[in-house]
């Protein structure tokens, strides 16, 4: 083996194992979170501005509404509660498989301004920090439902 070759196979074994180690990394705080202590905000703390709600508002109407209707996010089988235990969970399955003709299309902030959207409809306070695009703090967003006397 050459030594280019066996350079490019260290380089690809050491990605490797950065990439379990991020992976392995992720899990207790995914099993912390199904227990319901995890650290972080929910999705009642403000995580998202209103001004970020009315990008996504104008987003989802121009791109979304194509396949989809509102309601199917706020009373359907997309609403946040239904499916997704985090908002890092929402973001990764609309970024990685939407819209449906050209997955990931969307810049990261149009598609957290669409979940700013999808929030607000559901009833989820604005608060005065854009919801990140940071794939870590969207983990530590958790999905709660919304208090019973709201």
């Amino acid at each position: 083996m050459s030594r280019s070759m066996a350079e490019s196979v260290r380089a690809g074994a050491v990605l490797l194992v950065a990439l379990a180690l991020i992976v392995v990394a992720g899990e207790p705080a995914r099993a912390q979170e199904a227990g319901g202590g995890a650290a972080g905000n929910t999705v009642l703390d403000g995580v998202y501005t209103a001004a970020q709600a009315e990008q996504g508002g104008t987003i989802f109407h121009s791109r979304c509404t194509l396949c989809h209707t509102l309601e199917e996010f706020v009373y359907g089988t997309h609403a946040p509660t239904a499916k997704f235990a985090t908002i890092g969970d929402m973001f990764l399955r609309i970024s990685t498989q939407m819209p449906m003709d050209n997955p990931g299309e969307l810049s990261y902030q149009q598609y957290v301004a669409i979940i700013s959207y999808i929030l607000q409809q559901n009833g989820y306070p604005a608060g005065e920090t854009e919801l990140p695009i940071d794939i870590e703090r969207l983990n530590q967003i958790r999905v709660v439902p919304l208090p019973a006397d709201h």
